[in-house]
């Protein structure tokens, strides 16, 4: 951003190249809904704010809250230059339904500087409206296909411009967003491979202890490629049993059940 608070559509469409002259830059605040006390202690919740609680100043600022319960979200909370009676106005635009990937916890963990801006970018690069029952603005499609942003035909979606940052954020560069998830990628591969090798250090360790016990000739022996191993048999099962099922794919199987000498059970 610009640290101006942005603005609406209709400033855009007024004055594109500067909307902080535009007479329609913000949106009036008796236009939204205010979050009640219990929303505001509510995890995704997704907000709408006035510029220092100066009233009818909506622009294009949002607030996600990253966290719920009381004393979290924005219960409570008034920004330093608020006094006590001129709190902040917070109005709803909508809440997050769902989140597998987990993105509230990584933003809620990202390291931020003294100003509270994280050190690495954090981007929507697609907003994908599902159904938008407003009718458009005059000049909106105009000002989408000079922004580099067109509507596919083949799937009815808009098509993004490719750029990194919007050309007015005028703010310090940071950790690119696509750096990020490179290395988050990587990350995700070198935990795998750690989890691999733990897992192959697990199964020699069970094999030491095998041979110990004289279960296993040596610890390094490995199981025929023609020999498959099941394990937990129901009691009543019989190597017959086993032999007519697995005979559809081989006639000439061998069935063996190895069995606990106490109790009977397989093992």
């Amino acid at each position: 951003g610009d640290g101006t608070g942005g603005g609406c559509i209709y400033a855009l469409l007024d004055d594109e190249e500067d909307i902080t002259k535009s007479t329609a830059r913000f949106l009036k605040s008796s236009q939204g809904r205010v979050l009640t006390e219990d929303e505001c202690r509510q995890r995704g919740i997704v907000v709408a704010t006035e510029m220092n609680g100066i009233r009818d100043t909506i622009g294009s600022q949002f607030l996600i809250t990253l966290e719920g319960g009381d004393d979290r979200g924005l219960d409570g909370y008034i920004p330093s230059h608020f006094n006590s009676n001129n709190k902040p106005t917070y109005l709803s635009l909508g809440r997050v339904t769902e989140d597998d990937d987990g993105v509230l916890d990584k933003i809620n963990n990202c390291y931020c500087d003294a100003q509270g801006r994280p050190y690495a970018d954090i981007r929507i690069e697609r907003a994908l409206v599902i159904h938008d029952p407003f009718e458009d603005p005059p000049g909106f499609q105009e000002l989408l296909q000079k922004r580099g942003i067109s509507i596919r035909q083949d799937h009815n979606v808009t098509d993004s411009p490719s750029y990194e940052r919007p050309p007015e954020e005028v703010v310090d560069v940071r950790i690119s967003a696509n750096q990020v998830d490179e290395m988050e990628d990587e990350d995700e591969e070198l935990n795998a491979q750690r989890q691999e090798q733990i897992a192959q250090k697990e199964d020699k360790s069970r094999a030491v202890v095998l041979e110990m016990l004289g279960d296993l000739p040596s610890a390094d022996i490995k199981a025929p490629e023609n020999v498959l191993f099941v394990c937990k048999l129901n009691s009543i099962t019989q190597d017959e049993d086993l032999e007519l099922i697995f005979s559809r794919f081989d006639p000439n199987v061998k069935v063996e059940i190895i069995r606990d000498h106490e109790t009977g059970a397989s093992l």
